[in-house]
């Protein structure tokens, strides 16, 4: 299905920490010409769709758990993240999400 100049299909945006202050003032901004899915532990009613992550997890879980909750053919235009209180360690270490 290519959309033709009138039916523009929305861009997508993958949105981690949606439903937290600063989450929750992305998607407003970007609800009314994208399709945001977020990704947190509670859900964002103002979003098409959440995926809702188990509490108490590894990240490498929650990685998995995001992985099984998208199709393999969705893509996104952009990702943001506004979550807060990382300590996952350094993003350069190779075993970041062991």
């Amino acid at each position: 299905y290519i959309p033709s100049k009138m039916q523009k299909a929305k861009k997508t945006l993958l949105l981690v920490g949606g439903s937290g202050a600063l989450g929750m003032g992305v998607s407003d901004a970007f609800k009314k010409t994208w399709d945001v899915t977020s990704v947190d532990f509670r859900t964002n009613e103002n979003v098409e769709k959440n995926i809702i992550l188990q509490e108490n997890r590894a990240i490498k879980e929650h990685v998995a758990q995001i992985r099984q909750t998208i199709d393999e053919e969705d893509r996104f235009d952009a990702i943001i993240c506004t979550a807060g209180g990382w300590a996952g360690g350094s993003a350069k270490d190779l075993d970041i999400f062991e």
